[in-house]
């Protein structure tokens, strides 16, 4: 996969005989790259991600978390589900190998060493969106979108705002109460997914 160039600020020099060339930004051998990039490579592929917290160990399952940058988001996972403390809105450096789960890429962790949290921040905020516009939406991207519920079970439900139809999935530990009846208007702060089972 192509790496990303290194932004001047994280840039280091490298001395070979009279030339002087800028060093690419790395942590041991894996080159930082973004999230887009990693939707082009293959399985096992080492990366390095740098980006913002948009979701928590714990919200979407306890091995899991999201990174998010400027190109889109990817799935953490950590098999244990060690991770450091985290907040919402951290910029961290995650270090792993791509793998995928039913469709979706993720990164691999293999310890909580993995993931450095750089600098901590603020919770970002998902901006509102119609059904219609999730298509062009990239992956892992943080949304809100508003509309009538029209269908649902213990895990998900449909959502039309009147541009189409989106599947909204609960997220993990919801109770009853938390899931929304057919006929309500709810809003809904998610993460865009596409796997095996079509866009949500």
């Amino acid at each position: 996969a192509p790496a990303a160039e290194s932004p001047p600020a994280a840039e280091a020099k490298a001395v070979a005989g009279n030339d002087t060339q800028p060093a690419p930004t790395v942590r041991g051998t894996q080159r930082v790259a973004t999230a887009a990039q990693t939707g082009a490579a293959k399985p096992n592929t080492p990366f390095t991600l740098v980006g913002t917290v948009i979701a928590l160990p714990g919200m979407l399952g306890k091995q899991l978390a999201y990174l998010a940058d400027d190109t889109g988001g990817l799935q953490l996972y950590q098999y244990r589900g060690q991770f450091p403390p985290l907040g919402l809105g951290d910029t961290v450096e995650a270090s792993g190998v791509l793998s995928s789960t039913r469709g979706e890429a993720r990164l691999k962790l293999a310890t909580a060493d993995a993931l450095r949290v750089v600098a901590t921040g603020t919770a970002p905020a998902a901006p509102t969106t119609t059904a219609a516009a999730l298509a062009d939406q990239p992956n892992g991207t943080l949304v809100t979108v508003q509309g009538e519920v029209t269908a649902g079970d213990n895990t998900s439900f449909t959502l039309d705002d009147g541009s189409g139809e989106v599947q909204a999935a609960l997220w993990y530990g919801a109770d009853s109460a938390e899931r929304p009846a057919v006929g309500d208007r709810t809003t809904v702060h998610g993460i865009v997914q596409r796997n095996d089972d079509g866009l949500r």
